[in-house]
């Protein structure tokens, strides 16, 4: 055996069956058997054990408690022991052994690969599940867990550099203390949990239990009824447009009935509003409307229910058609148990939404100079949005994807992935929800490829099949102003916006920024790190990390105007660094509205926009102006801004309400 140290324990490499013989004759039935395995990556499906970790001794001491690292499948490793030889100890230790793990499910679903046989729990033990039960902690990990309570120097798994993940490409004669470290550390854990914190006792040996009921369950294929789904997604579908309806005609006018504050627009004319959210405005969830004794709120609160129930369960369902389904759940990320049917990360018996938001490359597209598959698209082209030419800003090839062909009653289709949005009457909607829904067809139609004709009207047909067609390369672009584009003459919306996930932390220059990590960051009353994410329909609000720089700050790229921009309220023309902090009233083209959140976001470049009236305004380029440019109202970024345009101003107050 190779050995070394860690954190004053020994560590070896096992390097022949005489090593392995000699383990074994170092078990003993009154001491704990930490145990992990080293995989090719994380899925249970598609990857496998390329070696096994076990910790054990005569006592728990530092001289005689070791870790041992047994190498299967190193990639170019000579010594690597066999595999038949090897399981089979893995199985005599498991069923005659008290054995620690952390995170079982995921082990036991490895092995058995190899042939183990997984016990109904037996004398195995998930220390994970322990830790979980102590303070509630969604998702423990193992080397957090041994700084804080073991105040153990740990090795964190990049710093073996194993390539892709996969631990395979490691030499272990490097990484077997890495590995050999990880059984010492479970056993050592759950020793110390079980002395101190007694009262999971209580509750571990049934949740010790339920993960491996759950774990077999979750290998388990699902059977689904597809045909009675799309009747289903048909039927609730009709539902959904039928009550849209209804709501224009009690309301007057047509809105966007998933927009909060277009509905509290909406209901305020029938019934005084006065709940509000932490921004200040007036709050119209599912709670609020089901207090409200008016037919508006309860048509509202009617359609809000149909629309979860389409996009969380019935439209998701129908998208699984051709693939096997199985439950999945995580066994320690949920707060008020310790079990969640969410999916998490690593479990491939999950079946995710797609998230790509693509189209096949053969898509056609129309650009000023003809048609043109969208995979020959370039940066500069310029593409019909159904109303005008529009120039293209970026272009992305997806990869490889599941695609699914969208077929309308009048035998058009367009093939696409689940989550791409096409627009229907009530607003972009994505692949897996248009089942008997009309989606938008531009004016123009190329049946050759070729002509264009009548390219300023949309019309409407019905989605009336949805089926997976197989994996193919798919891309996607990026259009400016409106977002969006034909493709095969339906419209659909152009690449999704980018939301990032991130921790607000205090910054010395600009007061708050946001960063990808959790240590450091600003806590709530209950002393959890304050998180932010960009809205949905935003562009761009954070920028990414770069992927070789661990030392970033996030800065807001939010629409921006100089500090000395007069604002007009209820109270008269302020500037806007005089309201960082206020709520008050402001002019919209609906009247004055509530608007809050005004803040500092730093130095940025500038624009400044000079008005034939002599009105001037210092912004940032990305900042959105209402304007009209030849015969069409549009937002438009001030940088892109043409001396031609006309660009509202107050003294349009009156014009036609602006559709957001």
């Amino acid at each position: 055996m190779l050995w070394g140290s860690f954190n004053g324990y020994k560590v070896a490499l096992v390097q022949s069956l005489e090593d392995l013989a000699f383990i074994r004759s170092n078990l003993y039935a009154n001491i704990l058997v930490g145990c992990d395995s080293e995989t090719t990556g994380l899925s249970f499906v598609s990857d496998y054990v390329v070696g096994i970790c076990l910790s054990t001794g005569r006592t728990y001491s530092k001289a005689d408690y070791v870790g041992y690292y047994i190498p299967l499948r190193h990639y170019g490793y000579s010594r690597n022991l066999p595999i038949k030889e090897v399981m089979e100890f893995v199985q005599f230790v498991i069923d005659n052994y008290m054995t620690a793990w952390w995170n079982r499910s995921f082990d036991f679903s490895m092995l058995e690969k190899d042939g183990f046989k997984a016990p109904f729990v037996g004398k195995t033990h998930d220390i994970q599940f322990m830790a979980h039960e102590v303070f509630n902690d969604r998702m423990p990990k193992l080397k957090d867990w041994a700084k804080r309570f073991l105040k153990f120097q740990t090795i964190s798994y990049e710093e073996n550099e194993a390539e892709n993940n996969d631990f395979g490409s490691t030499d272990p004669e490097v990484s077997f203390i890495y590995a050999g470290g990880d059984p010492l550390i479970t056993a050592l854990l759950g020793l110390k949990i079980w002395s101190d914190y007694p009262n999971i006792r209580k509750i571990y040996s049934l949740d010790n239990e339920c993960g491996e009921a759950v774990r077999r369950m979750t290998q388990q294929e699902i059977y689904l009824d597809y045909d009675f789904l799309d009747a289903e997604l048909r039927r609730s579908n009709a539902q959904m447009e039928s009550l849209r309806q209804q709501i224009y005609q009690l309301v007057g006018y047509s809105f966007n009935v998933d927009s909060g504050p277009q509905i509290a627009e909406a209901l305020g004319r029938f019934v005084t509003l006065t709940v509000r959210t932490e921004k200040g405005g007036l709050k119209v969830d599912k709670n609020v409307l089901a207090t409200i004794d008016h037919p508006l709120a309860k048509l509202l609160l009617e359609y809000s229910e149909v629309s979860t129930y389409i996009k969380s369960f019935v439209s998701k369902m129908c998208s699984w058609r051709g693939t096997p389904v199985r439950i999945n759940y995580n066994l320690t990320v949920a707060l008020t148990g310790r079990m969640s049917s969410s999916g998490s990360k690593g479990n491939d018996y999950y079946k995710p939404f797609n998230g790509q938001n693509c189209l096949r490359g053969s898509t056609v597209v129309y650009s000023d100079t003809g048609a043109i598959h969208l995979d020959s698209v370039s940066v500069g082209s310029r593409v019909w949005d159904g109303v005008a030419f529009r120039e293209v800003t970026a272009f992305y090839n997806k990869g490889v994807q599941d695609v699914y062909r969208v077929t309308l009653d009048n035998g058009r289709s367009i093939d696409a992935t689940l989550d791409h949005p096409i627009l229907t009457k009530s607003g972009f909607r994505p692949v897996s929800e248009l089942l008997g829904v009309f989606v938008a067809l531009s004016g123009f139609v190329v049946p050759n490829g070729l002509d264009a004709q009548d390219m300023s009207t949309f019309s409407w047909q019905k989605v009336v099949s949805i089926s997976y067609i197989g994996r193919d390369v798919v891309y996607d672009i990026t259009v400016s102003t409106t977002h969006r584009f034909a493709a095969n003459g339906i419209i659909v919306h152009n690449c999704p916006k980018v939301e990032v996930k991130a921790y607000l932390h205090t910054h010395p220059v600009l007061g708050y920024c946001l960063t990808d990590s959790p240590d450091g960051a600003v806590c709530d009353s209950d002393g959890n790190p304050i998180k932010y994410k960009t809205k949905a329909g935003l562009r761009s609000a954070f920028m990414p990390a770069p992927k070789d720089d661990a030392d970033w700050v996030v800065l807001g790229a939010d629409y921006c105007v100089h500090p000395d921009t007069l604002i007009t309220t209820i109270i008269g023309d302020i500037p806007v660094k005089s309201l960082i902090g206020c709520t008050v009233d402001v002019l919209t083209p609906y009247g004055y509205k509530r608007a809050s959140g005004f803040h500092y976001t730093g130095r940025r470049r500038q624009v400044r926009l000079e008005l034939t009236d002599g009105s001037v305004l210092i912004c940032s380029p990305d900042h959105r102006l209402w304007i009209r440019r030849g015969c069409e109202d549009m937002w438009c970024p001030a940088g892109d801004l043409l001396a031609t345009d006309y660009v509202y101003t107050l003294s349009d107050a009156t014009h036609p309400v602006v559709v957001l």
